[in-house]
């Protein structure tokens, strides 16, 4: 019996790194960490054979490789600050969140599940963040890009099946793209197939991108690495856990990201929301991005 769990834990780590011949992949990417664990703990009890021993190597650099990568340098710190939110649909506590986006010294704001209940949030913000795009989805949900830089008249883009909202705004050093993703979740939803259709427009943003987003995908997998591959941007770290699925088990996942040229991460309170924001310094300058 401990044979058979072994092989199925071992076959669901290596099935984890298939996203890209299967769907079925991605989903369970976002059970690699629990898989690995599993499985050294079933080598513990299974001692037996050199076969097992190196599935338990696989095992151990699998999280090695987890562990340095959320933790990976992706600096220097740049000077525009943005924020990286999704909202909830029925957020309560707006008003709490738009003073903790102007108290970071926000420049451009990332949203998502943008509902008509939370609509009024960027009623709250257009004082200090007076150009916005938003494109609306649902009555539940819709993407958003708030910024305090003007936005290049003609440039705002809303793409179909949910994705994103994107608009180039115009900073001290240039233009540079702002966009705010959200991806479905992994199979059986169709979170392959959406990225598919959005990738070529993504990859189509000429100069600098900003991105900010619910990728509903743990850092350091395949989604994550060709958005940065199509961004020609680096997923921001340190890497911390911005949602816990299920209130009583409180499972940790890490599925937002900020991608940017350089710069680091940090994570605010979830203020209403089921996800923690997150607020990122960033460069866009390749002068600055190679000190």
């Amino acid at each position: 019996m401990l044979r058979i769990v072994f092989v199925g834990l071992f076959s669901l780590l290596v099935g984890s790194y298939l996203g890209a011949f299967h769907p079925l992949g991605d989903s369970l990417a976002v059970i690699r960490i629990p898989v690995a664990l599993a499985t050294l703990l079933a080598l513990l009890l299974w001692r037996r054979g050199w076969v097992f021993r190196l599935c338990g190597l696989f095992a151990i650099c699998v999280l090695i490789t987890i562990a340095l990568d959320r933790w990976r340098t992706t600096g220097p710190d740049g000077p525009y600050t943005v924020y990286q939110k999704n909202l909830w649909f029925a957020n309560q506590s707006l008003p709490a969140l738009a003073k903790d986006i102007e108290n970071q010294g926000t420049d451009i704001v990332f949203l998502q599940e943008v509902s008509g209940e939370n609509l009024i949030l960027l009623k709250l913000l257009e004082k200090q963040f007076s150009h916005q795009h938003f494109c609306p989805i649902s009555n539940w949900s819709g993407v958003a890009v708030v910024s305090k830089f003007p936005i290049i008249a003609g440039s705002e883009q809303c793409s179909d099946w949910r994705a994103f909202a994107a608009a180039q705004v115009q900073t001290p050093d240039g233009p540079v793209w702002a966009v705010s993703l959200h991806l479905f979740w992994p199979y059986p939803r169709l979170q392959s197939r959406q990225l598919k259709r959005i990738l070529p427009k993504i990859a189509a943003l000429k100069g600098p991108v900003i991105l900010g987003g619910d990728f509903n995908m743990l850092p350091g997998t395949r989604v994550e690495r060709v958005i940065s591959n199509a961004t020609k941007s680096q997923a921001l770290r340190p890497a911390f856990t911005t949602l816990h699925v299920s209130r009583h088990l409180r499972v940790p996942v890490s599925i937002d990201q900020i991608l940017a040229p350089c710069g680091t991460v940090k994570r605010r309170p979830k203020l209403g929301s089921d996800h923690h924001g997150l607020v990122a310094h960033v460069g866009i300058n390749p002068n600055i991005c190679r000190e």
